[in-house]
């Protein structure tokens, strides 16, 4: 065989095995995922990316950033900035990315630009991920101390928040009547929450259940301690109802429990109907009964 017409076949076909052969990213998730700040009990929102490297590499390096933008009447300003080199522990088969938390305003859109290069496998990844503050947003009371073996143990949760739940239960029984229990959210809306002055109206969920919780891919998952907490949605009227829903259906749960009305303003919240899941109604009950131990000699 003529050796000059076999070295352009090798070389093609060494060609074809490197293209083959070659490390490609693939994104499976990009989301923006609303959030309470557990410090500031702050309506946030948290941008994050999936990528699975194909096929696995022997040796990989991470250099990635996120600047996140809020569009005000002003314009579009910087909310959050950074680039960091991250060290990868043997050969990820996928890695996730994600922003700070972000405190939201409601109604506002923001825009999250995420960047991230591999330059041991000469990878580069960017895009932007677009999410709108819906506008009802909520706040968080932090069941700091309440560690879940116990579902309804709250010895351990301090004053500042104690006092905040056993508040929020000693209104309920003194300004509002139970119309309804048992019943699911949608019931709420439907049923209880359909004229005009069951508006502003109030729904106090725990969206979580238990203390663990997963993120990043399945091949690799990191399990975080999120602490329990109360999150209180205030709803203005019936426009901001789908924007409610569609921040706890991220919970992938149905949420059940009772039906209030009546009035309570200033000082604790403002509302003409309210809704609490059953699992924070007996937190609450808890918590009165907890603060009235406290308060005992």
């Amino acid at each position: 065989m003529n050796s000059t017409r076999l070295c352009p076949v090798l070389l093609l076909l060494a060609l074809v095995s490197i293209t083959a052969c070659a490390t490609e990213w693939t994104e499976t998730v990009a989301r923006a995922t609303p959030s309470i700040d557990p410090k500031t009990g702050q309506g946030v929102v948290v941008f994050s990316v999936e990528l699975e490297y194909d096929p696995k590499p022997a040796d990989s390096s991470l250099v990635f950033g996120w600047t996140v933008f809020e569009s005000t009447p002003e314009g579009e300003i910087e909310r959050s900035s950074f680039l960091r080199p991250t060290t990868l522990r043997g050969s990820p088969s996928a890695i996730s990315l994600a922003s700070e938390r972000i405190t939201v305003t409601a109604g506002r859109m923001y825009r999250a630009h995420v960047v991230a290069d591999d330059e041991v496998n000469g990878l580069h990844y960017e895009r932007d991920i677009h999410y709108t503050a819906p506008l009802s947003l909520p706040s968080g009371i932090s069941l700091r101390g309440m560690e879940g073996t116990e579902a309804y143990d709250l010895t351990g949760v301090p004053d500042e928040e104690l006092e905040e739940l056993a508040t929020l239960y000693d209104v309920l029984q003194s300004s509002f009547t139970r119309v309804a229990k048992d019943i699911p959210l949608a019931t709420f809306w439907s049923s209880h929450a359909v004229l005009p002055d069951a508006f502003p109206a109030l729904v106090v969920v725990a969206p979580f259940l238990g203390v663990n919780t997963s993120i990043g891919p399945s091949s690799g998952p990191i399990t975080l301690t999120v602490s329990r907490s109360i999150h209180l949605y205030p709803v203005a009227d019936s426009s901001a109802v789908p924007g409610l829903l569609e921040q706890l259906a991220v919970y992938e749960r149905i949420f059940v429990g009772a039906a209030f009305t009546g009035t309570a303003t200033a000082a604790t919240f403002e509302a003409g109907s309210v809704f609490v899941d059953d699992e924070t109604w007996a937190v609450l009950a808890a918590a009165a009964a907890e603060e009235l131990r406290r308060a005992s000699p």
